[in-house]
């Protein structure tokens, strides 16, 4: 499928949405319910430092995406960040708030892990009231992920 798609193509964050994104238009995909890997979480990650940059990189993948479904040309990573940069200030404040609530997700993790409860929920308060229906899609991931846990237990 990789092959037939032409592979990854961007050269930037984003490029995973923009691969999965390909094959979804041209195969069937699912997420699965097994866990397959576990991702290392730590402050020094690029995800961390660069939450900006790959919401960016995904709103590309997503640009290019609509277009291929309205049958017009994509537009060339240069062409889109430049129109993103210049995008309305409310636009770029959601931007922010998105990257700034993934950011103080992610620590609420970490402190979490750590043993520090406190500063867990903190940080998870304050990512939700930076961008609520984000932390709400994590949270229920998380739960559901919890439950199917359960059920193998009880099983």
């Amino acid at each position: 499928m990789m092959r037939r798609i032409g592979g990854y193509r961007i050269d930037s964050v984003g490029q995973d949405w923009d691969l999965f994104l390909r094959m979804a238009e041209r195969g069937r995909v699912a997420n699965l319910l097994k866990i397959l890997y576990l991702n290392r979480l730590h402050r020094q990650s690029n995800a961390w430092k660069t939450a900006k940059k790959i919401v960016r990189g995904n709103d590309y993948a997503l640009a290019c995406a609509r277009c291929r479904r309205e049958g017009r040309p994509e537009p060339t990573p240069k062409f889109f960040f430049e129109e993103w940069a210049r995008r309305p200030l409310y636009r770029r404040m959601i931007t922010s708030q998105k990257a700034y609530a993934d950011s103080f997700y992610r620590e609420s993790l970490v402190c979490r892990l750590e043993g520090k409860r406190f500063a867990g929920l903190y940080n998870l308060g304050l990512a939700s009231v930076f961008y609520p229906p984000k932390i709400f899609i994590r949270l229920r991931r998380v739960l559901m992920a919890a439950n199917r846990q359960s059920d193998k237990r009880d099983r």
